[in-house]
């Protein structure tokens, strides 16, 4: 196996501008997977699901792709449901009910086939159990994602489990949180001070993202989008692309800066459609070519440039 998902299933109601309301598929296993599938890697997730409708249509849509089901649990009680809605800068967006069900007490449990791994994913999730999961599972690459909820409520078990991560993935809010500082430089290198042995990707939504290692800070550029249609899954999308590139790249820290471009791309398709629609449409021709697009932008002359015209982002 190359890569281990541990993260939430869910369904979503969104409620997106102009009044479009619609309920699909959501949770961080499943965007990151079929993110990470789009580049040929072997992909199995553990998360678990209620023994609802919604839990069917989930694994129907999921069977749809090569990704490994075996650590996906059926239990008894309702799938995990989220409703939100977004305002017309969605940078914002707002709860509007949260029901954990059978998610609220998972414990994820690490199939055999799934112990050694390359890469380690640990989406969401309580860092009390990013640490026993780390602990159980030989893999290769451990990478972590958190949350402002973990950051407020368990900083102190947090701190611990970054000791034994090779690379986090945050948000600049949650970078800030983290880092204690509204400056996010500031805030990253005292990240950073907790990550023995890590890197750390900061993502800054319609901004782009920032690569901080021990020597090097690398800045890629978001993919220029006119009409954003949905961020729901963007991040996780992001991170499945990254490390679906990066295992293809052979885990090379000096490879990171590169898989940033491929995760880049591949969220740009997420948010272009309602859940993860239009992230299951693309094919990895689709996201090389915006790829391409994307190295192309970053120019010291703009004559230069082949793709300063928008309609040549395509």
């Amino acid at each position: 196996m190359d890569l281990v998902i541990v993260g939430s299933v869910a369904t979503d109601k969104l409620h997106l501008p102009l009044g479009v309301v619609c309920e699909t598929i959501g949770g961080s296993c499943i965007y990151a997977a079929i993110a990470s599938v789009k580049f040929g890697v072997s992909v199995g997730i553990v998360g678990a699901v209620g023994d609802d409708e919604r839990a069917t249509k989930i694994l129907s849509f999921l069977s749809k792709f090569p990704i490994d089901q075996t650590g996906v649990e059926r239990l008894n009680g309702q799938t995990f449901f989220w409703e939100g809605r977004y305002f017309e800068d969605m940078n914002q967006r707002e709860t509007l009910s949260l029901s954990l069900g059978v998610f609220a007490d998972f414990v994820p449990k690490i199939p055999d086939q799934y112990r050694s791994a390359k890469v380690l994913f640990l989406a969401n999730i309580s860092p009390r159990l990013q640490m026993e999961l780390i602990r159980g599972v030989d893999a290769d690459v451990v990478v972590l994602d958190t949350m402002d909820h973990w950051i407020y409520s368990d900083k102190e078990s947090l701190i611990l489990a970054l000791e034994a991560v090779d690379l986090l993935i945050v948000n600049d809010q949650e970078a800030r949180l983290l880092g204690e500082s509204s400056n996010l430089i500031r805030a990253s290198n005292r990240i950073m001070e907790y990550l023995n042995r890590g890197n750390l990707i900061v993502k800054k939504g319609e901004h782009g993202s920032i690569l901080f290692t021990s020597e090097k800070m690398c800045f890629v550029p978001a993919y220029p989008l006119e009409d954003p249609v949905d961020p729901t899954g963007a991040g996780d999308s992001f991170a499945g692309a990254l490390l679906g590139a990066w295992l293809n790249l052979g885990l090379r820290e000096e490879c990171l800066g590169e898989a940033m471009f491929y995760a880049t791309a591949t969220a740009s398709f997420c948010v272009e459609g309602i859940g993860p629609t239009k992230l299951a449409e693309c094919g990895l021709e689709d996201i090389k070519k915006r790829t391409d697009v994307l190295s192309s932008l970053i120019c010291r002359r703009w004559e230069s440039n082949p793709h300063v015209q928008k309609d040549t982002w395509s």
